[in-house]
């Protein structure tokens, strides 16, 4: 079995190992990659490498003359619910991209989920291809979408990754001329303005109350620096920083990639030691906040509702965009501003109760029945 492996470094690329059916099976890939170094196709060599392409699926290329395009085309002709990793009944099989489609767990679900919606709605049947996702009459299918613009952007945002990680990631992949074509004709969903969640500081205390108090501590922590799940759930001893009271947390998310620094007040800090790391996985620390939650008639926040807590109460405590943005690693003004836009209401609103309803109506009470 041994004479039957191809095993070969090719300068720049790297070694390309396959085992062959045959010895002239051999021979042929072996002068295949022969071929393919000398004319230059370097990125069919590191498709072959990376496991994009397959040796059969270059030497059917080279046989129909189609070399030159066989990147792109073999790609496109691939199934799509074999490449996205879904099965006939929407169950991942492990093997496709929504495997590594994202480092956090929390990402890959959303974007499973999204697939699935995308599935269940039988735009494109079990056999389609990947390049028939251009085919799509996107607007039609956003007209009749039932999950709301934010689930429809899901969507959106989803195939967008889906195809530039298969078109050759990177910046090769988001300026696929395949990638554009169909993102441009994939409408946008007006979303209502971004969440700010309906939770005052005496509420999430009282919510705490209904938190076994092991737990406690985590949601804290959360709250107090600005942190999504995902960003908590990493922290681990080796993070904290008791002499400056500062939590070194590694992002993910877009604009808060990799390790910062996050500072703690001194009754914040030990909440935060307390916290980390954390006791409980993702799902359990869900389920508890979301019970608490439900007890005292706050069932609709969310744990990622935590981290928006910190923007708002900061802000209404007279806290500048800047330094709130600072504390929150947020890179974009605008998405600091709906916690100023929320301050601001309120502060027109407390006027407007003013003027309305002191000292004019001579009786208020009566006319309030």
């Amino acid at each position: 079995m041994k004479s039957l492996r191809l095993d070969r470094v090719v300068p720049g690329i790297g070694r390309l190992t396959a085992r062959c059916p045959s010895a002239d099976i051999r021979r042929t890939w072996d002068a295949l990659l022969t071929e393919l170094y000398d004319t230059g196709r370097l990125e069919i060599l590191r498709l072959l490498k990376r496991g994009a392409l397959t040796f059969r699926e270059v030497l059917d290329a080279q046989r129909r003359n189609a070399l030159t395009y066989v990147g792109d085309s073999v790609v496109l002709a691939r199934p799509l619910w074999v490449a996205v990793g879904l099965d006939a009944e929407g169950q991942e099989t492990g093997a496709g991209w929504l495997a590594t489609a994202a480092p956090a767990p929390a990402t890959r679900r959303r974007y499973g989920g999204a697939w699935r919606a995308f599935q269940r709605a039988a735009v494109l049947g079990p056999l389609a291809q990947i390049r028939d996702l251009d085919a799509v009459d996107w607007r039609a299918v956003h007209m009749h979408w039932t999950t709301g613009p934010t689930g429809w952007n899901h969507v959106r945002r989803t195939v967008s990754a889906f195809l530039t990680t298969t078109l050759g990631g990177g910046l090769k992949g988001k300026f696929h001329p395949f990638r554009l074509e169909v993102m441009s004709n994939f409408p946008r969903g007006e979303e209502p303005d971004t969440r700010v969640p309906e939770l005052p500081i005496e509420r999430f205390w009282e919510i705490l109350q209904h938190v076994p108090a092991p737990l406690r501590p985590c949601y804290v922590a959360m709250a107090a620096g600005g942190l999504g799940p995902g960003e908590y759930l990493r922290c681990q001893d080796t993070d904290l920083r008791p002499l400056t009271q500062e939590l070194v947390v590694i992002g993910t998310k877009k604009g808060r990639q990799g390790k910062i620094v996050v500072k703690f007040g001194p009754r914040a800090w030990p909440w935060v030691r307390k916290a980390v790391p954390c006791p409980i996985g993702y799902e359990p620390l869900l389920d508890t906040w979301q019970r608490a939650c439900r007890v005292v008639g706050q069932g609709d926040n969310r744990l990622y509702d935590l981290r928006h807590c910190t923007g708002q109460w900061s802000t209404d405590a007279g806290m500048s965009e800047a330094r709130v943005g600072d504390h929150l690693r947020d890179k974009t003004p605008g998405t600091i501003r709906r916690y100023t836009r929320s301050k601001n209401k309120g502060e027109v609103a407390q006027a407007l109760d003013v003027v309305m309803f002191d000292g004019v109506m001579p009786d208020r009470e009566a006319a309030s029945q």
